[in-house]
């Protein structure tokens, strides 16, 4: 009942995640899939698999801590939390020639953006943050 009930978590905050167009939103449903994978990889009890959890759950954490820095940071910078309609800052439009200018982005905009693209980065295992893929797949 547990794993069921613990997988219907892990697809609500997913689609909520892929769903969100306000980062606080996307903050809270990134902090729940974390807890349902904690459950998921705790699913056979013995020693390894708590240990393994126990190295996910804090490199998640720090790397929570850095996307909720970095979402601080970008709503310092644009005093908003939709990054929906802050997307339309970057592009002004012209109707006339139809085309569109990419707006210069600052050095904060590229620090908050490169954390958060790291945390999804680590998030899906992709290079170079799968080295704890190895033990959590074994």
């Amino acid at each position: 009942m547990l794993a069921i009930l613990n997988s219907y978590f892990f697809f609500l905050f997913l689609t909520t995640l892929v769903v969100s167009n306000n980062l606080v939103l996307f903050f809270i449903s990134w902090v729940g899939l974390n807890i349902s994978l904690y459950g998921i990889l705790l699913k056979s009890f013995n020693s390894y698999n708590k240990e393994m959890t126990l190295k996910y759950f804090i490199s998640g954490s720090l790397v929570t801590i850095f996307l909720l820095v970095a979402i601080l940071l970008y709503f310092m910078d644009f005093f908003t939390f939709n990054y929906v309609l802050v997307s339309y800052l970057y592009f002004n439009n012209n109707s006339l020639t139809n085309t569109s200018e990419l707006i210069a982005i600052s050095t904060i905009q590229k620090i908050y953006y490169s954390i958060i693209i790291a945390a999804f980065l680590f998030k899906l295992g992709a290079f170079p943050f799968h080295f704890y893929l190895v033990d959590m797949y074994q």
